[in-house]
């Protein structure tokens, strides 16, 4: 689940030169889309894959998540130090993980109606955090979305991440024990009916 929660701002269109009478809602929306295209690509352009490929050689990569290891290139598939599997995904899977901490969401919301909506709002809002910190440790400029970048390649930045993952990991903690509370009162309920 890859959900950017609405953190881009919106970027200005303008008419096509030349353009007159009133824009349609189609040409307003293929103008928009480009604009958002060229702003992304200006970003990537900007970070060279040698730039990318000289931080992930310096540092072990430890990905425990299934569902984000099996989208890793097979160039990058041996770097990691672990192989997990969806089989092996409950024995791999560590609370830190920001994922992880995202999952909880995908849960409540695919167990919805089941579970309460206060509980839902409160992983999405939990999930909305977690991206942010993804983005702000991403290789990517988004200081344009207003977000203050982490260099994770420095010691700072890495006991900032950190820092950050623990206390995220704390709180889905809770939000995970909130949804297993509510299935299991809920499996107890259709057990006694």
């Amino acid at each position: 689940m890859n959900v950017n929660f609405g953190l881009f701002p919106e970027v200005t269109i303008k008419k096509p030169e030349g353009h007159t009478g009133r824009w349609k809602s189609t040409e307003k929306t293929l103008a928009k889309r480009e604009a958002i295209s060229d702003r992304a690509l200006a970003d990537i352009m900007e970070i060279t894959p040698r730039d990318i490929d000289d931080v992930v050689h310096a540092h072990e990569i430890r990905c425990s998540h299934f569902d984000a290891y099996r989208f890793f290139t097979p160039a990058a598939l041996p770097r990691n130090t672990l192989t997990p599997t969806r089989e092996s995904q409950e024995r791999h899977e560590q609370p830190g993980c920001l994922h992880a901490g995202m999952d909880v969401y995908k849960w409540c919301f695919k167990l919805a109606p089941a579970v309460p909506s206060e509980l839902t709002a409160d992983a999405f809002a939990l999930a909305h955090e977690i991206r942010v910190l993804d983005m702000r440790a991403s290789p990517y400029d988004v200081t344009l979305l207003g977000v203050e970048p982490i260099a994770i390649e420095t010691p700072a930045g890495k006991a900032e991440f950190t820092a950050a993952q623990r206390t995220f990991a704390q709180r889905s903690t809770a939000l995970r024990q909130r949804l297993l509370n509510n299935l299991i009162a809920l499996a107890h309920d259709a057990h006694t009916d």
